[in-house]
């Protein structure tokens, strides 16, 4: 990150990135994903040993999967309730 941070702003010293720092930008970017796939792989490697705990995992999805659901529920629910209460509002001063 440190290195990506330094890679743009030497690369913006003259107030503009082009298509020449994108592609250098790109090139610098490959090495990371390489290095973050195989940390990927290394660490399911390891987790497949640790199968043990399956049910407990889950249990933790199901458990977010339904949080998540009900807060997109309320957040509709709510501007609904907003946009209602603000036209009631903005008629009743007519």
């Amino acid at each position: 990150m440190i290195l990506s941070t330094t890679a743009i702003l030497l690369l913006a010293i003259d107030g503009k990135l082009t298509r020449s720092d994108g592609m250098i930008l790109l090139v610098l970017y490959i090495p990371y994903m390489i290095a973050v796939i195989r940390s990927a792989i290394q660490d399911s490697a390891r987790k497949r040993k640790t199968i043990a705990d399956l049910p407990a995992r889950t249990h933790k999805i199901v458990m977010n999967f339904l949080f998540d659901a009900a807060s997109i529920l309320c957040i509709i629910y709510g501007a609904k309730i907003a946009l209602v209460s603000g036209e009631t509002l903005g008629s009743s001063q007519r």
